[in-house]
C-alpha cells in the first residue's frame, strides 16, 4: 500500500500532498506497472512523453540541411552570431539568414522556442 508520505525515500520535489481517494487508484498503477514507488512510473511516463516528441521533432529536424541543423545546434548551444559565423567560416550576415531560414523551415518564432525545440528533438543536451 502507497503511504500519504515517505520523505525517507522520496525526494523532496516529489513530495505532494495526494487525496486520500486517489492512493487506492495509484496502488492499482503500481501493481499494473510492476514497479515499486509512485516516481518510478512518472519517470516512466516522461521517458515516454520525450521519446514521443522526439519523434516529430526529428521528421521536423530532417527538414533541415545539415548546415542549416550545424546552425541551430550552435544557436541552442548559447553561440552568439559572431561565434558560429568565425567557427564555421562564414560572414555574420550568412549566420543570421541561416537562423531565419530554420525559423521559417520549422515554423518556429523566438531564440528561446527554438532552443526547446532542439532539446527536445536531442540535438543539445538539457545539461551539461
Amino acid at each position: 500500500m502507497i503511504e500519504r508520505t515517505d520523505k525517507k525515500h522520496t525526494p523532496p520535489s516529489l513530495n505532494v500532498a495526494l487525496p486520500l481517494q486517489i492512493l487506492p487508484q495509484l496502488d492499482e498503477l503500481l501493481k499494473v506497472t510492476g514497479k515499486t514507488s509512485v516516481a518510478e512510473v512518472v519517470k516512466e511516463a516522461v521517458d515516454f512523453y520525450y521519446r514521443f516528441h522526439a519523434v516529430k521533432e526529428a521528421k521536423l529536424l530532417n527538414r533541415l540541411t545539415p548546415r542549416l541543423r550545424e546552425v541551430l545546434q550552435l544557436v541552442s548551444e548559447g553561440n552568439s552570431s559572431k561565434e558560429i559565423a568565425t567557427r564555421l567560416g562564414i560572414s555574420v550576415k550568412t549566420v543570421e539568414m541561416h537562423r531565419t531560414q530554420i525559423m521559417r523551415t520549422l515554423e518556429i518564432q523566438g531564440i528561446a522556442r527554438l532552443v526547446r525545440f532542439a532539446i527536445r528533438a536531442g540535438l543539445v543536451p538539457l545539461e551539461d
